[in-house]
């Protein structure tokens, strides 16, 4: 390559870099010009409340717990019957 063939290239990417730097300048702003509203976050608290009693008691059914409806000496229900 000829030397005003690196003065070209180094010329475009100075150019190029300028004009991407005003673009996002323009387009995207700076805190100055255009802030932005951020929602305030309360800060997490170590004591929750206690659920209703209403729905968790003893007396309460454990979602937990296997339900077995009919017989369920079949192990394999859905494998071959041979």
């Amino acid at each position: 390559m000829k030397s005003n063939d690196w003065t070209v290239i180094v010329a475009i990417v100075i150019l190029s870099s300028l004009l991407s730097f005003g673009f996002t300048s323009y387009f995207i702003g700076n805190s100055k010009t255009n802030p932005v509203k951020v929602e305030q976050v309360e800060p997490l608290d170590s004591k929750f409340p206690l659920p209703n009693k209403e729905y968790f008691n003893e007396k309460a059914i454990n979602p937990t717990q296997d339900i077995t409806i009919g017989d369920a000496d079949n192990t394999n229900p859905f494998g071959s019957s041979q």
